[in-house]
């Protein structure tokens, strides 16, 4: 059933290993799959920094300032094409309270970060 949900679900999911080196992907669901282009079957088991963020050493660091709380960063889909996503992470922990997973949420911000550059650039314009 909760797969069934996460599959529903009009947001990128993501769900991967706390503990495993890079986060190894354990689900993604249909929506993730669309945003990025990498499909669950493809790629469960690898990392998650280094297949959507490239080979940022700070990305983890970065990625922890998002707990339960949005966050801008910028992402790589499959066909090298920047994504400008917000993201959140929420942990999940086992019933000794030990964390064993987090669960990210994306959200396409690349339009809106265009937008906000077209409006810069006619700002600029008006102003000279």
């Amino acid at each position: 059933m909760s797969r069934a949900a996460l599959a529903s679900c009009g947001a990128a999911v993501a769900i991967v290993d706390a503990q495993g080196a890079g986060w190894p992907i354990a689900y993604l669901n249909p929506v993730f799959e669309h945003l990025f282009g990498h499909l669950n079957v493809d790629v469960g088991g690898r990392a998650l920094l280094s297949l959507i963020f490239g080979p940022d050493p700070l990305v983890q660091d970065r990625l922890l300032e998002a707990v339960r709380a949005p966050h801008d960063v910028c992402a790589v889909h499959k066909n090298g094409m920047p994504l400008e996503v917000e993201i959140v992470l929420g942990p999940v922990h086992d019933s000794s309270g030990r964390l064993t997973h987090w669960v990210l949420t994306f959200a396409d911000r690349t339009e809106l970060a265009r937008l906000r550059e077209e409006v810069a650039a006619l700002k600029s314009v008006r102003a000279a």
